[in-house]
């Protein structure tokens, strides 16, 4: 689970590609209290990196999908019933 902290780096992330708004005490909880609790740093700064990669139409990214890039980075990692003993 991400630190206060931790999820508060990646919204200044986020808010780092429209104009580096200042983030509130509120924003900040607010934020991390959504983040999947078995998020960590790594995946959830690469859910930031690819969801702007990709991100032609300036949409703002949100709670739910650092939460979708985050499964999406993750779910490879998750071995299918096949693979376990």
């Amino acid at each position: 689970m991400l630190t206060l902290a931790e999820s508060t780096l990646v919204l200044a992330k986020i808010r780092a590609h429209h104009g580096n708004a200042p983030i509130t005490d509120l924003e900040a909880r607010t934020f991390h209290e959504e983040l999947r609790a078995d998020a960590n740093l790594a995946d959830a700064m690469e859910s930031v990196r690819r969801f702007y990669a990709n991100n032609e139409t300036g949409r703002w990214m949100l709670s739910g999908d650092v939460n979708a890039g985050i499964r999406r980075i993750q779910g490879p990692r998750i071995p299918d019933a096949v693979r376990i003993p």
